[in-house]
C-alpha cells in the first residue's frame, strides 16, 4: 500500500506539435519524506509517488539494485 494522498486532480487539454494530449495534474504525498507536491503526466503512464529529489534517489538506487543482480547473474554463469 502506497502513501499517497490525493489531495485533488485536475485534467486539461494542451496541444504539442499538433496532436492534443491530456495533461493531468495531481497533488500528491510523497511516500518517502512526506512533502506535499503536484505531479503532472500525459495522458499515458502512471504518476510518480516521490517528490522530485527522493524520485532521483529512488532511480539511482533502483539502477545500483539492477546492476548489481546483473553482475551476480553474470558471476553465476560463468
Amino acid at each position: 500500500m502506497t502513501a499517497v494522498t490525493q489531495v485533488f486532480y485536475n485534467t486539461c487539454v494542451t496541444v504539442w506539435k499538433g496532436a492534443k494530449m491530456a495533461v493531468k495534474a495531481k497533488r500528491i504525498k510523497c511516500a518517502r519524506c512526506g512533502e506535499r507536491e503536484t505531479v503532472t503526466r500525459g495522458e499515458r503512464g502512471p504518476a510518480s509517488i516521490y517528490c522530485d529529489l527522493c524520485r532521483d534517489e529512488v532511480k539511482r538506487e533502483q539502477a545500483a539494485l539492477r546492476a548489481q543482480a546483473y553482475r551476480q547473474r553474470r558471476r553465476l554463469s560463468t
